[in-house]
């Protein structure tokens, strides 16, 4: 009993032992990590062999990433632009896991992209991504791809002749008993977020009618209403993997219709090019109209605008009217005066000048 008693009294001395020299987890150890798996593509007018040095992945992840805990491999590559033209195409690629401080900004893997690409300005004109003489200060962002667990998410931010060459196919599958195929476009609009418009979608139901279960597969390509920064680029795809998140979420309901998803592989493109959408032209025309319509606000102050204008275009004719109305009353005084005054001469003219010649002709009388 006593040996027993020994051994399990040094067991407990060394556990509290160990749990005082074992240093208390933070919180942010205590966080699970951020799985990260993004694509940003940049293109720029500078040709990628006046690119002399480029960053490694320790230097890229040190300039990009919060001041956290990474684990991965971030690199940037460069290659030629696939249609032929001048510059060069850079691909930033994130794969890895982040410990994210509580103190950080950072709250999911599109905030983390977005991070990327506003530190990646800085970046493009540091040594790391100079350029031969001035750097790469044109940079722009193309496309960016996120991946979180089945969801795949891509915007592509610049019109290309590759898409616009054919339709996308946009698909949604359903499998289950329960799965209702008129109920998929319902599915598709509850997930977009306002201003994406889908082209032709094809619903495909199947799998195991007796199953209670239904699943669902999105494979999908919209387009996406213009942004005015990349910024809102990132802050849409957040939008889907949201409402994503809140239609497939944990439900204590009974019955629900759609209870998991198998797959979710989302394409964007901003509507810059109305011809890139061949089918349904009018729904596409119609989204893009209302985007360039003017607000009330602008259309107020146009018509505003154009009331003083006519009001000021009035007043001048006015005016020029009046003007020549005096000039014609003064014109016309001036006359009428010049006249009396030269029918005044000649009355006072006339007397004097009958008189000098009755005088002439007494004269001529008298030398007689």
């Amino acid at each position: 009993m006593k040996p027993t008693m020994t051994l399990l009294t040094t067991a407990m001395a060394v556990t509290s032992a160990m749990d005082m020299s074992t240093p208390t987890p933070t919180l942010a150890s205590a966080m699970s990590p951020l799985l990260v798996h993004s694509d940003l593509f940049y293109a720029t007018a500078t040709a990628c062999d006046q690119l002399t040095t480029l960053p490694s992945s320790q230097e890229l992840s040190e300039q990009l990433l919060p001041e956290d805990s990474f684990r991965g491999h971030m690199t940037v590559t460069t290659s030629a632009p696939k249609d032929g033209q001048h510059g060069c195409v850079l691909h930033v690629a994130v794969d890895g896991e982040i410990v994210v401080a509580p103190s950080s900004t950072v709250e999911n893997v599109f905030d983390l992209t977005d991070s990327i690409d506003q530190k990646l300005a800085a970046l493009a004109e540091s040594q790391y991504l100079r350029g031969a003489t001035h750097g790469l200060k044109d940079l722009t962002l193309q496309s960016v791809t996120v991946k979180i667990n089945n969801r795949d998410y891509s915007i592509a931010l610049q019109s290309t002749s590759a898409q616009n060459a054919s339709s996308p196919s946009n698909l949604l599958t359903l499998n289950g008993g329960q799965c209702d195929p008129l109920a998929g476009h319902d599915l598709l609009n509850s997930i977009l977020p306002k201003g994406a418009v889908v082209d032709d979608l094809h619903v495909l139901a199947g799998g195991d009618g007796a199953s209670a279960d239904c699943a669902v597969g999105f494979d999908v390509m919209a387009s996406a209403p213009l942004f005015a920064s990349n910024n809102e680029a990132f802050a849409f795809l957040k939008a889907v993997d949201d409402n994503l998140n809140a239609l497939f979420e944990p439900s204590t309901a009974p019955t629900k219709p759609v209870t998991s998803l198998t797959s979710a592989n989302l394409k964007f493109q901003t509507a810059k090019d109305e011809n890139w959408l061949i089918a349904a032209p009018n729904e596409l025309n119609l989204a893009s109209s209302s985007m360039n319509m003017p607000t009330k606000e602008i259309t107020l102050s146009i018509l505003i605008g154009i009331s003083v204008l006519s009001a000021m275009l009035f007043a001048i004719v006015y005016q020029k009217k009046r003007h020549e109305q005096r000039c014609q009353e003064r014109h016309d005084l001036a006359s009428k005066a010049a006249q009396i005054r030269r029918v005044s001469y000649r009355m006072g003219y006339d007397p004097l000048a009958s008189h000098e010649l009755e005088e002439k002709d007494e004269e001529k009388s008298g030398l007689l």
